[in-house]
């Protein structure tokens, strides 16, 4: 379920498919395989009721408060939904403790925004807070690429990249490596 939650997050949608069919095949519990279900639709935007009320239901069926936090604000910025992802943000700290993870998701924010140097900030302070944070890693690897950065999107996150393509593309007994160019690239 590890798995799962990792890819999830990281947006490898097709990997996180074939991950949650390994789990149950492997008899998983039903109420895990579920709630990682449920976390992938609010991620999506899809939220299915009152948010109160389903972070709730999340948090009594066992998801962390790191999970959920950052499904929702996925979910708002998916749906485009700017402002209600900018209150989130602003109160997120009054009853989510996790520094670097805050940070994290109002980098993830300010990226949405079209605001990379803002983006970039908050994910120096997650890294700042938390070093081995792969999720503020990742989102700053990319940024660095896209700006053509190269030099700063391979130096700082290069455990993170590999992490990322081992848990997207598993090695058969047959495989000997990967391309560089074969992780995915996410929408």
């Amino acid at each position: 379920m590890l798995q799962a939650a990792c890819r999830r997050q990281l947006g490898f949608s097709e990997a996180w498919r074939r991950t949650l069919e390994l789990a149950r095949d492997h008899g998983a519990a039903e109420a895990a395989l579920e709630r990682e279900r449920r976390l992938a639709a609010i991620q999506g935007g899809e939220f299915g009721g009152d948010a109160g009320d389903v972070m709730s239901q999340l948090s009594d069926a066992g998801a962390t408060l790191r999970d959920i936090m950052t499904a929702f604000l996925q979910g708002c910025l998916v749906q485009r939904h700017a402002g209600m992802a900018r209150a989130f943000i602003e109160r997120m700290s009054d009853f989510f403790a996790d520094e670097a993870h805050t940070a994290y998701l109002r980098g993830v924010f300010w990226r949405r925004q079209g605001d990379l140097a803002q983006a970039e900030t908050h994910w120096a302070k997650a890294l700042a807070a938390e070093p081995d944070h792969e999720l503020a890693r990742a989102e700053l690897a990319e940024v660095c690429e896209e700006q053509w950065q190269l030099g700063r999107a391979i130096s700082a996150p290069a455990r993170c990249c590999s992490l990322a393509r081992a848990m997207a593309f598993p090695r058969s007994r047959t495989s000997k490596r990967y391309s560089p160019t074969a992780y995915p690239v996410r929408p």
